[in-house]
């Protein structure tokens, strides 16, 4: 039945949800391993954790993908993609005295995504830093 201001029973209402535009999911916040971390980085299988993004278009849902790699332009590593939780763990050990580098993306149900800032983990010593992704670039391996 089409229902029609004239047809409405009284006392009914009705509420509906109209998205002009869609929008990209905030970037993930990075908090394990995090850059604040005074101790050197020693677990080989770490757990890796962030904040949840959030959409701002209703009703949607967000799925991560996490990515670990001895190469700044994640070309080769560790790839876990369509991740429903905040936490994931490597089934893989990492090699120690290798430095890391991960970020996470988060992706909503039409393929727009946003991508944490890129953490850098030495592991085996004390280095850890945020950098923008726009920097990755200028990285070089001396």
């Amino acid at each position: 039945m089409l229902l029609t201001d004239t047809n409405i029973p009284s006392g009914l209402s009705f509420a509906f949800w109209a998205n002009g535009t869609q929008e990209p999911p905030s970037a993930p916040a990075i908090l394990s391993p995090s850059s604040s971390d005074s101790l050197p980085v020693f677990d080989l299988l770490p757990v890796f954790g962030w904040h949840s993004s959030v959409d701002p278009d209703p009703f949607d849902s967000v799925v991560y993908k996490v990515e670990v790699s001895p190469k700044s332009n994640f070309s080769s590593g560790f790839v876990k993609d369509s991740l429903s939780d905040t936490l994931w763990s490597l089934s893989d050990s990492l090699s120690f005295g290798l430095r890391y580098w991960w970020r996470v993306t988060g992706r909503d149900r039409i393929g727009l995504f946003a991508v944490s800032p890129v953490m850098i983990s030495g592991l085996g010593n004390s280095e850890m830093w945020t950098i923008p992704t726009t920097r990755i670039s200028a990285i070089s391996r001396g």
